[in-house]
Protein backbone atom coordinates (compact mmCIF):
# COMPACT_ATOMS: atom_id res chain seq x y z
CA UNK A 1 0.00 0.00 0.00
CA UNK A 2 1.94 3.53 -1.08
CA UNK A 3 1.20 6.12 2.09
CA UNK A 4 -0.22 9.53 0.90
CA UNK A 5 2.99 11.83 0.48
CA UNK A 6 1.19 14.65 2.43
CA UNK A 7 3.06 16.37 4.70
CA UNK A 8 0.50 18.21 6.35
CA UNK A 9 2.13 21.84 5.23
CA UNK A 10 -0.47 22.55 2.92
CA UNK A 11 -0.26 24.89 0.81
CA UNK A 12 -1.45 25.08 -2.80
CA UNK A 13 0.45 27.71 -5.13
CA UNK A 14 0.02 27.80 -9.36
CA UNK A 15 -2.62 24.33 -8.67
CA UNK A 16 0.44 22.77 -6.68
CA UNK A 17 0.69 21.22 -3.12
CA UNK A 18 4.01 23.15 -1.42
CA UNK A 19 4.20 20.64 0.97
CA UNK A 20 3.96 17.26 -1.08
CA UNK A 21 4.17 18.82 -5.17
CA UNK A 22 0.98 17.29 -6.05
CA UNK A 23 -1.55 19.00 -7.91
CA UNK A 24 -5.08 19.45 -6.55
CA UNK A 25 -6.57 16.79 -8.40
CA UNK A 26 -4.51 14.51 -7.60
CA UNK A 27 -4.84 15.52 -4.03
CA UNK A 28 -8.88 15.02 -4.32
CA UNK A 29 -8.41 11.57 -5.94
CA UNK A 30 -5.77 9.74 -3.94
CA UNK A 31 -7.74 7.59 -2.27
CA UNK A 32 -9.82 6.59 -5.60
CA UNK A 33 -6.55 5.84 -7.50
CA UNK A 34 -4.63 2.52 -8.13
CA UNK A 35 -1.28 1.65 -6.56
CA UNK A 36 0.15 1.92 -10.49
CA UNK A 37 -1.37 5.41 -10.11
CA UNK A 38 -0.65 6.53 -6.63
CA UNK A 39 2.84 5.28 -7.85
CA UNK A 40 2.72 7.69 -11.36
CA UNK A 41 2.33 10.13 -8.85
CA UNK A 42 4.72 9.77 -6.65
CA UNK A 43 7.04 9.71 -9.65
CA UNK A 44 6.09 12.96 -10.80
CA UNK A 45 6.42 14.37 -7.12
CA UNK A 46 9.84 13.58 -6.91
CA UNK A 47 10.67 15.02 -10.38
CA UNK A 48 8.29 18.17 -9.92
CA UNK A 49 10.00 18.96 -6.16
CA UNK A 50 13.55 18.35 -7.66
CA UNK A 51 12.21 20.73 -10.22
CA UNK A 52 11.52 23.50 -7.83
CA UNK A 53 14.45 23.08 -5.79
CA UNK A 54 16.61 23.73 -8.80
CA UNK A 55 14.84 26.68 -9.54
CA UNK A 56 15.10 27.96 -5.81
CA UNK A 57 18.45 27.14 -6.06
CA UNK A 58 18.89 29.10 -9.14
CA UNK A 59 17.03 32.06 -7.77
CA UNK A 60 14.12 31.86 -10.72
CA UNK A 61 10.78 33.00 -9.40
CA UNK A 62 7.48 31.67 -11.39
CA UNK A 63 6.65 35.33 -10.48
CA UNK A 64 3.93 34.54 -7.08
CA UNK A 65 6.60 34.94 -4.55
CA UNK A 66 4.88 36.14 -1.43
Amino acid sequence: MIKSPCTGHCKVRDGCCTGCYRTVQEISNWRYMSEKEKREVCFKVCHRQSSMQDMRDKGISNGSEE
